[in-house]
């Protein structure tokens, strides 16, 4: 018996988005009726169905009713940074678009490429903003990523935690009362719309980063696996109550703005200046 390749399709053995082929055993993943996940149908709501200018208007709106009620901040708002192409356009428009005071902070990887350093200087360069770039205990890292790795396969678990957690940590102490992250992944790539998924609060938080793990284990628990209380401080994100203390809240860019990587490039390239390029794609990626 002959069959094309597209067949596997409407096979009831598979389940695939019908537009992007995505598989349904992403997590969270939720297909229509005639087979188009919610992330195809978010791009399709970006491009025909939201105003931004009004979105953009609404940002900077929200955005300063949270700065003025902190009037004891140093800076107006942070923004974790990486050294790419999004980052660079997050800390371009929290300071051009938004005009606010801007403290970047970023947590180094393993790994960091000469690239991504210069352009983490490039941003102070550039733009008129400040820049932080933590390198986290070498040897802790490895050991919290083997764990990781060897429980639940995920060996980003110390960068998630730093990235989300030690970042607030940086604007609690300083008494920044707003944070803006980047791209929204359960609104953009298909996930949920529940409260505890697309919340920001610290219950939020740790449902993203837990995902569709089993048996998983936070910071506080991770005594267990031979960490001591010190050193796993770094990786407790802070709670509600400490960032309510300062009036803190986290903001997604991409709840605002039409989030497009090579219009991040463009600004990166084009109006920032002096962002570096990878002469080299991505393991996985296609562009």
């Amino acid at each position: 018996m002959s069959y094309h390749p597209t067949d596997l399709f409407n096979h009831p053995a598979f389940c695939y988005c019908s537009k992007c082929a995505t598989p349904i055993t992403r997590p969270r993943l939720r297909l229509s009726a005639e087979q188009v996940c919610n992330g195809c149908a978010r791009s399709t709501e970006k491009e025909e169905e939201i105003d931004w200018e009004a979105k953009a208007a609404q940002f900077k709106a929200d955005v300063w009713a949270q700065i003025e009620k902190q009037p004891d901040r140093e800076y107006d708002v942070v923004v974790p940074v990486s050294g790419g192409k999004d980052s660079t356009f997050q800390t371009w428009y929290a300071a051009e678009k938004l005009g606010c005071r801007v403290l970047c902070v970023n947590i180094q990887p393993f790994l960091p490429t000469e690239g991504g350093l210069d352009n983490l200087r490039n941003l102070a360069e550039r733009l008129p903003v400040d820049v932080v770039s933590i390198i986290p205990n070498q040897e802790l890292y490895a050991r919290v990523s083997r764990m990781g790795l060897e429980k639940y396969g995920d060996p980003y678990l110390p960068w998630f935690y730093t990235v989300w957690g030690y970042t607030t940590r940086i604007a609690i102490e300083k008494k920044i009362p707003v944070m803006l992250f980047g791209e929204n992944g359960e609104t953009e790539y298909a996930g949920s719309d529940e409260p505890e998924w697309t919340e920001l609060d610290h219950k939020g938080v740790e449902t993203r980063i837990q995902s569709d793990k089993r048996d998983f284990k936070r910071p506080e628990e991770w005594t267990e696996f031979g960490f001591t209380e010190q050193e796993l401080k770094m990786f407790i994100q802070p709670t509600d109550t400490e960032m309510d203390a300062v009036g803190l809240k986290r903001f997604f860019f991409s709840d605002y703005t039409p989030w497009n990587n090579n219009y991040h490039l463009h600004v990166a390239l084009n109006i920032v200046g002096g962002f570096k390029t990878s002469q080299h794609r991505s393991a996985g990626t296609y562009t």
